[in-house]
């Protein structure tokens, strides 16, 4: 058994219930420190379905122990929640050599109030930047735009350590910190879990896409490419797309209707609540996985985490050569890249995976390998820890 001698708070809301690529990405840090001596907590404001400890809100997932601030579904409001939070941060932490908050976006003055806490406490901060957030608020109100401003800009001058998720953030904290004081920590996997998954029995032929309804622009971009694709075969081509689309329901029926009402994209399909198993099963069993970026500086500076879990799969992915796909992933080796975001370009390589299947069977092999020694998570607990404690 690891003895524990250092505590590591992990804001991040919903924890094990909700998936989300923040949840992922904090659940497998969590993981990857607990060899090192590191017990992990995260905190959550409502009450789910997952089991906890007979007459406490405290369960354990992977090593990751979490509590919950409320006995019921209903979501608490902030005070009385932050107090809890701050009471059981104190509480559970005493023990411990050493206390740490790792924390992700929220609004500046929550991170004030938690700033202020640990100055009291004696805990030490580290921004975890999984986004520029500046770039994802220009189309948002004033006050998003202004908080956005405030995290980005402010709160990661006053803590010392960052961990950006991309090479353009980093290049913005360089801009005033230490090289000491920042950890690139890009997307991460759990390769082993992924390996495990058997691929689904089907007998369809498909491309896929998995993610939100919110980036709408992203998926009229990948119907367009489906479409073009489809006009430009010389002979009748019996492969789907399949759209694995979470988010707004109503938003949703509206896409599934437009893909209807047009003669071109009748083998579009639409999944959704898949479970995890399902959803690897059904990367493993694809053509080829789509993940184009947009030429923007959000695209730029994010780091998706389909990205990583697409390459464990072992199936090639078609995207383009945009953000961090530029700092490792080569076209027709372990990826087919589109030079630009270009619904021509991105086309002619899903029309490349039909006429060339042992090449890209062969670009998913590669692409795994690399995602075995970039983004596997067990190969950061080390750097996360010396990172940590220095």
């Amino acid at each position: 058994m690891i003895q524990s001698k250092y505590y590591i708070y992990i804001y991040s809301e919903g924890f094990p219930e909700i998936i989300s690529a923040r949840n992922n990405k904090n659940a497998l840090i969590a993981k990857s420190l607990f060899p090192f001596g590191f017990r992990s907590f995260f905190y959550s404001k409502r009450y789910y379905k997952t089991n906890v400890a007979s007459g406490t809100n405290l369960g354990n997932h992977d090593n990751v122990s979490y509590r919950f601030l409320n006995n019921s579904p209903k979501k608490i409001n902030w005070i009385n929640a932050l107090f809890k939070e701050f009471f059981f941060l104190y509480n559970d932490s005493r023990e411990y050599e050493k206390r740490y908050l790792i924390l992700s976006y929220l609004s500046f003055p929550i991170f004030s109030l938690y700033y202020i806490f640990s100055l009291i406490f004696k805990f030490e901060i580290i921004i975890s930047m999984m986004e520029w957030h500046i770039a994802v608020s220009k189309k948002s109100n004033y006050l998003h735009r202004l908080n956005s401003f405030l995290f980005d800009k402010i709160a990661t001058r006053i803590i010392k350590k960052v961990m950006p998720i991309s090479n353009a953030i980093a290049k913005e904290m360089f801009l005033f910190k230490k090289q000491e004081d920042i950890l690139l920590l890009p997307v991460l996997t759990d390769y082993e879990s992924i390996s495990k998954i058997k691929p689904q029995n089907t007998f369809s032929d498909y491309f896929l896409y998995c993610g939100n309804i919110g980036y709408a622009d992203v998926i009229n971009f990948i119907l367009d490419s489906y479409s073009h694709f489809l006009q430009k075969c010389s002979q009748n081509i019996d492969i789907e797309l399949h759209l694995v689309i979470h988010g707004d329901k109503n938003e949703i029926k509206g896409l599934e209707k437009k893909c209807r009402s047009n003669p071109v994209l009748q083998q579009v399909k639409f999944f959704s609540e898949l479970s995890y198993t399902e959803l690897i099963q059904k990367y493993k069993s694809a053509r080829a996985l789509l993940i184009p970026l947009r030429e923007t500086v959000q695209d730029q500076s994010r780091f998706p985490h389909k990205i990583a879990e697409y390459l464990a799969s072992g199936r090639p992915i078609i995207t383009n050569n945009w953000g961090e796909v530029s700092f490792y992933l080569k076209n027709k080796e372990n990826a087919l890249v589109a030079e630009k975001y270009n619904v021509e370009l991105y086309s002619k390589l899903m029309s490349f995976s039909i006429a060339n299947k042992i090449e890209i069977d062969e670009m998913g092999v590669q692409g795994r390998l690399l995602c075995k020694e970039k983004f596997d998570y067990i190969n950061y607990g080390d750097k996360l820890s010396s990172f940590i404690l220095g």
